[in-house]
């Protein structure tokens, strides 16, 4: 917010000067950074306005400068944030459109510069966004599937590319995990434990080359629960007894080493819960 009144008496001489692309991309990223932070705090009314100004700005810019792929990259996120903009609104129609603006931004940008690591991890992220908009709402479920699978291709072709990288494994993770939660409400149980398993297998190789990163033991522990719970649907007692162990020992030494952490609280009670009703 402060940086906009410096850079708006430049921005509006430099807003027919295709030589100053790099400039209006700034202006326009700092009218999304604003209303990034504002979305965040749910502040709807106020985010709107720098929202739609940087997202037609980098409309125009992607216009003028085709070749540049970071503007592009601005616009995918002006998007994304245009989704959660309709999303928190209500208005889940005007937030899949923006949502599916944004995958083909992302399309664009893998279709030119194929095999890019990293823009197949934004695709693929992108890919779990426009998903989760239909599995979390309740809305559409269908149409979550088809790009549930391709971000697990994505994210499993990034991390055969790149085996050291916490990040894209971390991605896998999550891939598989949120695939592995939407088999579950299509009651594809056997379908969603094999994901789930996969995904816990996943998460325990970079817990052992990364044993200090906390988000990666939680990341873990979650996918146990699901894992737990779909043992039990298919009458695995033994295996799932042994799951949520495993879960439960995360989330006691996670609460230990972060007392204050609430969330580690809550998901060590989950797996004491889920323990319970295997006993029962």
């Amino acid at each position: 917010a402060r940086a906009l009144p410096v850079l708006k008496p430049e921005f509006a001489l430099v807003a027919n000067d295709l030589d100053n692309a790099e400039l209006r991309h700034m202006a326009a990223g700092c009218r999304l950074a604003l209303a990034e932070r504002l979305l965040s705090g749910l502040h709807l009314q106020e985010a709107e306005p720098p929202l739609r100004e940087a997202t037609a700005a980098l409309e125009q810019l992607t216009q003028a400068q085709p070749k540049m792929p970071a503007i592009w990259q601005s616009l995918a996120e002006a998007y994304t944030n245009e989704a959660e903009f309709q999303r928190s609104s209500s208005r889940l129609e005007d937030a899949e459109r923006a949502a599916q603006k944004a995958v083909e931004v992302h399309r664009r940008l893998l279709s030119e510069y194929p095999g890019t690591p990293g823009y197949q991890q934004e695709l693929a992220r992108c890919l779990l966004d426009f998903a989760q908009l239909h599995a979390a709402e309740g809305w559409q479920f269908q149409k979550a599937e088809q790009p549930l699978h391709e971000a697990v291709d994505l994210a499993r072709q990034v991390v055969e590319r790149q085996p050291d990288d916490p990040i894209a494994r971390s991605l896998s993770v999550r891939a598989r995990r949120q695939l592995a939660a939407w088999l579950v409400t299509q009651v594809r149980i056997a379908e969603g434990e094999e994901m789930a398993r996969a995904a816990a297998e996943e998460a325990e190789r970079l817990i052992a080359k990364h044993p200090d990163v906390p988000a990666y033991e939680g990341q873990l522990a979650d996918i146990l629960v699901v894992l737990c719970h779909l043992q039990r649907a298919l009458l695995k007692w033994q295996d799932a007894e042994k799951t949520i162990l495993r879960g439960q020992t995360l989330c006691e030494q996670l609460s230990t080493r972060y007392p204050t952490q609430l969330e580690y609280q809550v998901a060590l009670a989950i797996c004491q819960s889920a323990l319970g009703q295997i006993h029962y």
